[in-house]
């Protein structure tokens, strides 16, 4: 298991959200996808952006998909 799934575990438990990778959410209303975890915070990326970027879990996200999970 990697760090970014270690994270991904601890922000699901922690948090109680479906933060799986490729699990498609909505970031301030703006589609995309969750790449990872680095320590509390979501590594996501937004549909057509060439970078991930940090998100908290709970602020203003909106898991629309689990990843297939």
């Amino acid at each position: 298991m990697s760090a970014s799934d270690d994270a991904l575990e601890y922000i699901r438990n922690y948090y109680r959200v479906p933060a799986f990778k490729k699990a498609k959410i909505k970031y301030q209303g703006k589609p995309g996808e969750i790449r990872g975890g680095t320590g509390s915070y979501l590594l996501v990326r937004l549909d057509g952006a060439k970078a991930n970027i940090k998100c908290h879990p709970t602020w203003e996200i909106e898991y629309v998909e689990n990843g297939g999970v």
